[in-house]
């Protein structure tokens, strides 16, 4: 982000919207988990592996995203404007990962300590190397495979330095846009009334367009040459076991609202929309 030629990398940006330095920003909503624990739930490992219930939990209008939102402009100072999905993480590497067995002893780029925890405790090396960075580690074999957003495929070009895709989507990138809440609080109510339906717009519009961009990214993997890859109904329980403990960290952390938030997890998950990852019932 920039003001009046002053640039902030992205963890910083709920610092300095909240404090007033800058009036607007967007970042990941994971930055905020440092000063809000529960805005750090996407990353926790496969609790939001598929379409229908990361759908379900950003609605506006449900108890998730409320007690996010709400916690977020408490906490900070920076209000969110709106949400939107910029992809699953998955690993890119070169050969296959499919197994948590295939990262034994490899050196894995990963993006927060989160991620680091799920790369250790699966039997891997973590490295945590900024997104920017990651090229670089991969060039100059720091790393053998990131971890990162489907996204990051065409962006950082990684076509170029990694021949397989492992979708494992354990967790999902969620961005967000803010606005300085005092900032906010000057606003007429007109004002804030035309903002909040752009935002909507904006947010509606991002997530109608979500699975496109999702098919685009692997299709044109697939054009380059790459291997993608699923795991295997087993391959994702090792996954999912070897991972497990990070959960109990997150709770730890999050204390009543996590509780909370996870009651709130509990009910998507009973319902009709999001019991299963149909995908995987297709034996996929």
């Amino acid at each position: 982000m920039h003001d009046k030629g002053q640039l902030y990398p992205d963890y910083q940006v709920p610092e300095v919207i909240g404090g007033g330095s800058i009036e607007l920003g967007v970042t990941q909503l994971a930055n905020f988990s440092h000063y809000v624990p529960v805005a750090g739930v996407f990353m926790q490992p496969f609790l939001f592996n598929f379409d229908a219930i990361l759908r379900a939990a950003a609605r506006p209008d449900g108890d998730i995203r409320a007690m996010i939102d709400s916690a977020i402009v408490k906490e900070t100072g920076a209000r969110v404007l709106w949400w939107q999905p910029y992809g699953w993480n998955v690993i890119f590497s070169k050969g296959p990962i499919a197994a948590p067995n295939a990262i034994i002893n490899r050196n894995v780029r990963v993006f927060d300590e989160v991620a680091a925890e799920f790369v250790r405790l699966c039997g891997g090396t973590p490295q945590v190397i900024s997104e920017s960075k990651q090229v670089e580690a991969l060039d100059l074999n720091i790393v053998d495979a990131t971890m990162t957003s489907a996204a990051s495929l065409k962006v950082y070009d990684l076509s170029r330095r990694t021949d397989t895709i492992s979708d494992i989507r354990h967790s999902a990138n969620i961005m967000v846009a803010l606005v300085n809440d005092d900032i906010w609080q000057k606003l007429s109510k007109d004002q804030q009334a035309a903002v909040t339906k752009a935002a909507m717009s904006a947010e509606i519009a991002s997530w109608s367009e979500f699975d496109a961009r999702e098919a685009e990214i692997y299709a044109y993997a697939k054009a380059k040459g790459m291997v993608v890859e699923r795991p295997a109904a087993g391959e994702l329980v090792e996954w999912r076991t070897c991972s497990s403990d990070i959960l109990e960290s997150f709770m730890s952390r999050a204390g009543e609202s996590g509780e909370q938030l996870l009651a709130a997890y509990g009910k998507l998950r009973a319902d009709p929309c999001c019991g299963v990852d149909p995908t995987w019932d297709l034996g996929n």
